[in-house]
């Protein structure tokens, strides 16, 4: 398997097996606290195409395409990101928060345009591994079962499958890390061999060239050896 694949992997991984559940969002914090990235989404892609529209069509493949940074307290991710809690999904209602006045908005107006292609909740849960943070925000339909919706079972996979996202984020770095690590004793192996090569390489001329010597010295023998027998052979022959 490719490991590259275990991020996007998980996260539809938790789309697809999460009850109600059409789109995902994963957001990282930078480390200096300032602005959330969005850096993994999926949609299912039955959602899209069960838009009543082209126009909605489009909007939804947009949104699942780019999402620009936010600050903390910001837009949808960045107002949950401040309130959630890691020990429960927090939900939220698209158009409540739409239609609170203290709630911020974002430059992209994503929250609107969530709302306008159908999706009405949002559950969110925050995680934390090593130095990232970050937030996995799952999104329903506004007419879905909000019962089984928010089970316990439910929840409990939706928190699950946050932590396996997150900590293979986490992971990357060091990955990538130990991948360097690997690839540098690689390179220095690979420069010894060589080194070795060259002086096993200087050795063999060497006795390379006492061979040569050697079976000079013996053509030189074998060549007067044969002279020897042609000319007793001669003698023979004049006798």
């Amino acid at each position: 398997y490719n490991v590259e694949d275990l991020v996007p992997g998980s996260v539809a991984d938790a789309g697809l097996n999460a009850y109600g559940c059409v789109y995902v969002e994963v957001w990282i914090m930078n480390p200096n606290g300032t602005a959330l990235s969005c850096v993994e989404r999926w949609m299912d892609p039955s959602f899209a195409n069960s838009l009543p529209s082209e126009e909605l069509k489009a909007k939804a493949l947009e949104l699942n395409r780019f999402a620009p940074d936010c600050p903390p307290g910001a837009g949808l991710a960045g107002t949950i990101f401040n309130e959630a809690d890691k020990k429960i999904v927090h939900w939220r209602q698209i158009k409540a928060m739409l239609n609170d006045p203290f709630v911020q908005r974002d430059s992209g107006q994503r929250m609107k345009r969530f709302y306008e292609i159908g999706l009405g909740l949002v559950g969110a849960v925050p995680f934390s591994f090593q130095d990232d943070n970050g937030l996995v925000c799952f999104f329903a339909r506004s007419k879905v079962n909000v019962e089984l919706l928010r089970s316990s079972m439910n929840e409990r996979f939706m928190i699950g499958a946050t932590d396996l996202i997150g900590a293979n984020y986490a992971i990357r770095k060091n990955r990538e890390e130990c991948a360097a690590m690997r690839r540098e004793l690689l390179r220095k192996a690979v420069q010894k061999v060589k080194k070795e090569f060259r002086k096993s390489k200087k050795a063999t001329f060497t006795d390379l060239a006492t061979n040569k010597s050697t079976l000079d010295l013996l053509a030189t023998q074998r060549e007067e050896a044969l002279l020897l027998r042609e000319e007793d052979m001669a003698t023979r022959v004049k006798k």
